[in-house]
């Protein structure tokens, strides 16, 4: 369990009302995706990523996240 997990969960379990959702493990399960940052030099960061996620040093999935994209949508646009 993360750091923001017990966070999350009490923010669900203020905000979310009782009668209209039930708080099922599916409505706790919330992703955070941080906000994209400004790049120092981006073509030797996307090289870093890349080199990390070849070395399984990090996943594509918190590459993505990096960048503000979800993985998902990621390869759902590569599949089209």
């Amino acid at each position: 369990m993360g750091m923001r997990q017990p966070i999350r969960n009490d923010l669900v379990s203020r905000f979310v009302p009782v009668r209209r959702l039930s708080r099922t493990p599916d409505c706790m399960r919330i992703k955070y995706i941080p906000l994209t940052r400004g790049h120092i030099h981006p073509i030797q960061e996307i090289a870093a990523f890349m080199l990390a996620v070849q070395i399984d040093f990090t996943s594509r999935q918190k590459v993505a996240a990096e960048f503000g994209y979800d993985i998902a949508e990621i390869d759902h646009q590569k599949a089209v």
